[in-house]
């Protein structure tokens, strides 16, 4: 497939004078980089990508950060359309 590798970095700033004083708290982000192989990149040469006009089967609803608790109790609402599929 390739190769994957941790890359680290610090805030800004954020210099020690010593490597004993370097610690969790000085990193800023971590991220994983991946690099593909040739036959990899060979491989994907040749896609091609186009917009669908319908990916899902159910419409897709984004989910809000501020849901508000359903009043009595809660517990799950069975899909109105009936067809089938979970509202997730």
């Amino acid at each position: 497939m390739g190769t994957f590798r941790p890359s680290i970095t610090a805030k800004t700033g954020t210099g020690v004078e010593s490597a004993e004083k370097v610690g969790v708290e000085l990193v800023d982000k971590a991220k994983v980089i991946y690099t593909p192989r040739v036959k990899v990149k060979t491989a994907l040469k040749g896609v091609r990508l186009e917009r669908a006009e319908r990916v899902l089967d159910v419409p897709y609803k984004s989910s809000d950060k501020k849901k508000k608790k359903p009043e009595g109790g809660g517990g799950s609402t069975p899909n109105p359309g009936g067809d089938g599929h979970l509202g997730i």
